[in-house]
């Protein structure tokens, strides 16, 4: 089958798309498929060689040609342009929805109740929305929403997201993980440390975690990531008092990501927006690490059935709560933790994922 992936961000960007990208053409490339990934990332100094081919910055003319001689066309992460390219050429596509892009503006909903001035299908109005309320937004979330329509399958990566979205012809297909990501289970090396991994901005709730710890007597925490509330982040914890519990290490390879994960106690998640799907959350899983999060969206979701420590609310109080049962129990966070790690055995792998995919790609090409 000859499949085109149209990603507009790819490797050697980094961030939860490109990795979906980049793990389901491998699997699909090593199974015999003719894959394509097409995108608007240049190429950049570290991109690696790959099995599959990769358009980068196509014009008009090789984005028609490549689109034209494709069985399937697959677009990551609704984009009303991309859509239509498809749409151009006689074919609907399969449609990765990897945030709230069909209802919101910015894919943040940041929103719970109420009605969002952009579209009345979203659920607001959002505090502080970043793209505001005009025409622009209003137009975007429109044409996002008749995109989705037009697609011919809708993907929506967890149940939370299927639900909040309510687009016609949709199914819920996890996340796959990177296979050097499902590792074998791990006994934490210190003990009642806290990690974070993530950009430090402020739909994270980093500042949330911090005020949660200064609660926690005797806590560690480490901070894996930068982003541009570091600045402030920082000078919280020492007005909090932290500033000998709270490391702030930086950005850091991939394995050195999972090695702050299997080293600490518990993985925490304190997110104060609702994520589509939560790709800490499952890595920390992958390796049976107690994950703490916030009760929202798609890591709530992942954190279901006692695979993790969800605090009740999302305040800092609550979280201080489900960090101390977590730490509190060693029996309970191996339990919850080798949980975990069975539904990413079940769920998460590229195998699981991407037969899913193969199937979703049957439907659209007879149809």
């Amino acid at each position: 089958m000859r499949i085109a992936v149209m990603s507009r961000a790819f490797s050697p960007s980094l961030g939860g798309a490109e990795t979906f990208a980049e793990v389901l053409a491998q699997w699909l490339t090593e199974r015999g498929h003719d894959v394509t990934i097409v995108t608007e990332s240049p190429s950049g100094t570290s991109s690696r060689p790959s099995p599959y081919r990769v358009l980068r910055e196509p014009s008009l003319l090789e984005l028609r040609r490549c689109l034209s001689r494709s069985d399937v066309i697959h677009v990551n992460g609704l984009a009303a342009r991309m859509v239509v390219g498809s749409l151009l050429t006689g074919r609907r596509p399969v449609v990765t929805h990897i945030g709230h892009h069909a209802i919101c503006p910015t894919g943040l909903a940041l929103g719970i109740a109420g009605a969002c001035p952009a579209t009345a299908a979203t659920p607001g109005p959002c505090r502080e929305c970043p793209a505001g309320h005009g025409l622009g937004s209003r137009v975007m979330t429109k044409s996002h929403r008749a995109a989705a329509s037009a697609a011919r399958v809708n993907v929506c990566v967890s149940h939370y997201l299927r639900g909040r979205l309510g687009i016609a012809r949709s199914r819920v297909i996890y996340n796959p993980l990177p296979s050097d990501t499902i590792r074998s289970a791990a006994t934490s090396a210190r003990t009642d440390t806290l990690v974070f991994v993530g950009r430090l901005v402020r739909e994270k709730g980093v500042d949330l975690l911090l005020r949660a710890v200064a609660a926690v007597s005797d806590a560690q925490l480490r901070i894996v990531g930068d982003g541009p509330e570091r600045g402030a982040l920082h000078a919280l914890a020492i007005d909090l008092g932290l500033a000998d519990r709270v490391t702030f290490l930086g950005s850091r390879s991939r394995d050195a990501v999972l090695d702050e994960m299997d080293a600490a106690s518990v993985v925490c998640v304190p997110s104060v927006v609702h994520e589509a799907f939560g790709y800490v959350a499952a890595e920390a899983m992958a390796g049976s690490r107690a994950v703490v999060a916030t009760p929202l969206g798609g890591v709530e979701e992942l954190l279901a059935h006692r695979r993790g420590f969800l605090a009740d609310s999302v305040t800092s109080p609550s979280l201080a709560a489900a960090i101390r049962m977590a730490l509190s129990n060693e029996a309970e966070r191996t339990e919850r933790g080798g949980r975990a790690r069975q539904f990413v055995l079940d769920n998460l792998t590229v195998a699981s994922v991407g037969t899913q995919y193969l199937k979703a790609y049957g439907a659209s090409a007879l149809g």
